[in-house]
């Protein structure tokens, strides 16, 4: 499982779409195309919150999402958009941009959704129920927007907001000894077991919003694990908190029976230590974990502060805070 390092950005569209039920010929809104917008949110506040590089107008233009779109009209249905891939967005930095253009149609009920990057969708996704993979090298992330276009015929209608939410989880593991230990304490080994490191996502309407669901995968041993060649590579500890590798994307699931384990030296001894990450705690949608380790002559203890998924600029970059 890889530090954060991506940037899943957005930009425009290539479609594919059947004709049917729902007409995009038939009474557009002053022939108004379906436009997309970043809305009132910086483009850059919907990257990946990661310690990572600010992106720059490059970026935006050669990362994609992938859009879902239905339009209802009494009891017809159209799919317009079925993992259509959006590839630049403009130069103006406010809207995404696509060919051909799909017209609104006067009195329709449009359901919008996307995924970013689009190489997470799956294929059994549609308009009304997203679907995803999810590894781990990209940040997941979702938006949708639902608009009814008005039945008259000088009412325009505005470009639709896309604002992207984090649809995964991030976790890191931070260490620290007691002050009152004088000799050099090091983590040498580290990993997470019994612990989901894939998954499937899914994001649909539930009747009164949009919702993301997971379907976590096999339960796996080694996760987020790293080994220190030497002791000069190992995470020498302090009597403040430290982190070896940094922020992990991860699927949301909860937990029964997932266990930390590291390796650690104090002075010339050597130590293995297991601490159990409480059965019933869960990792959500859109939230960080810290799980706070302090070693010290009598115990091991393992606590944790959750906190939702928001970003900090340092010297350029955006980390988690």
């Amino acid at each position: 499982m890889r530090r954060i390092a991506a940037y899943p950005v957005l930009t425009a569209l290539l479609l594919t779409a059947s004709f049917a039920g729902c007409r995009q010929e038939a009474q557009p809104v002053s022939g108004d195309a379906i436009r997309f917008s970043v809305g009132p949110v910086a483009a850059v506040d919907m990257q990946t919150r990661a310690e990572a590089p600010l992106p720059t107008e490059e970026d935006f233009k050669t990362k994609t999402i992938a859009l879902y779109g239905l339009c209802t009209q009494g009891t017809s249905e159209e799919t317009l958009f079925n993992g259509s891939t959006v590839l630049t967005y403009d130069a103006a930095s406010t809207q995404w941009t696509y060919t051909p253009l799909r017209y609104w149609t006067r009195g329709g009920v449009y359901d919008f959704r996307a995924i970013s990057p689009a190489n997470r969708a799956s294929t059994g996704g549609s308009a009304a129920q997203v679907q995803a993979d999810f590894g781990d090298d990209y940040d997941l992330m979702v938006a949708a927007s639902h608009v009814a276009t008005p039945l008259a015929s000088t009412a325009s209608v505005d470009p639709v907001v896309l604002t992207f939410v984090h649809a995964d989880a991030a976790v890191r593991f931070v260490f620290k000894k007691d002050a009152n230990e004088l000799r050099t304490c090091r983590i040498t080994h580290f990993q997470v077991d019994n612990l989901s490191a894939s998954g499937t996502m899914t994001y649909a309407w539930n009747g009164t919003e949009d919702t993301i669901s997971w379907t976590p995968g096999a339960k796996e041993n080694g996760v987020f694990a790293w080994t220190a060649a030497t002791d000069d590579d190992a995470l020498e500890l302090a009597d403040t908190y430290a982190s070896f590798d940094g922020w992990h994307l991860a699927v949301p699931q909860t937990f029964g029976g997932a266990t930390v384990r590291f390796v650690y030296k104090v002075g010339t001894d050597v130590m293995n230590a297991v601490l159990p990450i409480p059965d019933g705690t869960k990792w959500e949608p859109g939230m960080t974990y810290e799980y706070r380790i302090d070693i010290d002559k009598l115990a091991i203890g393992l606590t944790f502060a959750v906190n939702p998924w928001a970003a900090t600029e340092v010297n350029g970059s955006y980390t988690i805070r």
